[in-house]
């Protein structure tokens, strides 16, 4: 299923608003915005590589190209730490920096390694390429950040990029947040991840993938935010978690993803889904595209997320995944594997061939809880492209429908896919 179009258009109309704007790297110590001293403005590449203060501002003034450097990560340090975080703030200022070519002999690769309290936005990075080498441990890669702590992300597109890691996400391959962190309006465009595998004798730990973040901890919320990625393995690599946005975390509203996941040389897939490997509440979200594997290595996969874990729920969802399973697989429309999660007003294509909701949606399930309007629908009856067959979705804030011609759909995505 190919949607780049749909996508690209809806994007600009809804999600993506990110304006323009302007403003060398000198300091400007008397300058200010929003109250932080300003730093350093940033004109060129050279000034990129060249940042140095872990907690100054920086601010693009300008597009950057970097075509022909072999950027290094930036990596801070102090008379008592070697590897100290970048603790500023970075402004793209709404301009974009094309064509960086991450290189480093680490274990861990992005344009920021780490960051603490930071905060980043106004930015969009394009052509970008980051590989990093397998290690002993997993290895981490992002287009922005690698390890990212209590660190605030706003208003930033990734397009076009080449990732290559056991762990991976456009904006940060593992991201520790808490309450007052900010996760707005990103996005990444036409990105291909690619996991490889560990040496044998290396240690595999809990591996997360995700177009956005592999992994998104603690209690912030995603939100306004898409992906629209390829996913590939090379030769015995193994995921737990891989979501079309976040490999796992807490919650995500109003988000989408577009997603092509080709598993078959994988060795091991443990949870995957449109949206997310698992989380603790998706909220007005769907998902569409596709997902392979046909050599057994799926263990649990759902249209929207692989675990839905006892106490989580998925409200005001739909699901247009195509899965293509071997036998042996938790496979579902919604749900690949859940106890006694919970769905409200749930629409999601038929992969497993169930024809009760129950067994359609979820591919393990005990007992879970449905409520509201769910439907699993393969060829789907004409009663269901009337408003008047769905009592629970709300048409007036959430759901749309072209009246006699299509099933309900998220409001703001209506032109995106006329499901059917």
């Amino acid at each position: 299923m190919n949607n780049c179009n749909q996508i690209t258009t809806i994007v600009a109309t809804s999600l993506l608003c990110l304006s323009l704007a302007s403003h060398s790297f000198a300091e400007s110590t008397n300058e200010a915005k929003n109250g932080a001293p300003l730093n350093f403005e940033i004109t060129n590449c050279s000034d990129l590589q060249n940042i140095s203060q872990a907690d100054g501002y920086y601010l693009l003034t300008n597009d950057i190209d970097c075509t022909g450097t072999n950027f290094s990560p930036l990596e801070f340090s102090s008379q008592t730490n070697s590897n100290e975080p970048f603790t500023g703030i970075f402004d793209g200022n709404n301009f974009s920096i094309t064509n960086l070519e991450l290189s480093t002999n680490s274990s861990k690769i992005a344009l920021f390694s780490t960051s603490y309290a930071a905060d980043f936005k106004n930015l969009t990075l394009e052509n970008v390429t980051a590989i990093a080498n397998p290690s002993y441990e997993n290895s981490k890669a992002a287009a922005l950040v690698a390890n990212s702590h209590a660190t605030s992300f706003s208003n930033i597109l990734v397009r076009n990029a080449d990732i290559k890691a056991n762990e991976m996400g456009a904006i940060s391959a593992y991201s520790d947040v808490d309450n007052a962190t900010t996760l707005d309006n990103l996005h990444v465009r036409n990105s291909r991840f690619t996991l490889v595998a560990i040496p044998s004798s290396g240690y595999y730990s809990d591996s997360k993938v995700g177009g956005l973040f592999g992994y998104l901890g603690g209690l912030s919320t995603l939100t306004k935010s898409s992906a629209q990625i390829n996913v590939s393995c090379e030769s015995n690599a193994k995921v737990n978690y891989l979501g079309g946005l976040v490999g796992e975390t807490y919650k995500i509203t109003q988000s989408f993803s577009e997603i092509n996941f080709n598993l078959d040389n994988c060795k091991k897939v443990l949870f995957t889904g449109g949206i997310a490997g698992s989380a603790m509440e998706i909220r007005q979200v769907f998902a569409i595209g596709g997902i392979s594997a046909m050599n057994y290595q799926i263990q649990n996969a759902g249209g929207l997320m692989g675990l839905l874990s006892d106490s989580a729920h998925v409200y005001d969802a739909y699901s247009s995944i195509d899965i293509t399973f071997a036998n042996g697989g938790r496979v579902g429309a919604a749900i690949g594997k859940t106890k006694y999660g919970k769905l409200t007003n749930v629409l999601a294509k038929n992969v497993n061939g169930y024809s009760d909701n129950e067994h359609c949606l979820v591919g393990e399930t005990y007992s879970p809880s449905l409520q509201g309007d769910i439907l699993c629908w393969h060829t789907s009856p004409l009663q269901h492209y009337r408003q008047n067959s769905f009592h629970s979705l709300d048409f007036f804030n959430t759901w749309a429908i072209n009246e006699g011609l299509n099933l309900p759909t998220l409001k703001g995505f209506e032109g995106m896919l006329q499901l059917k």
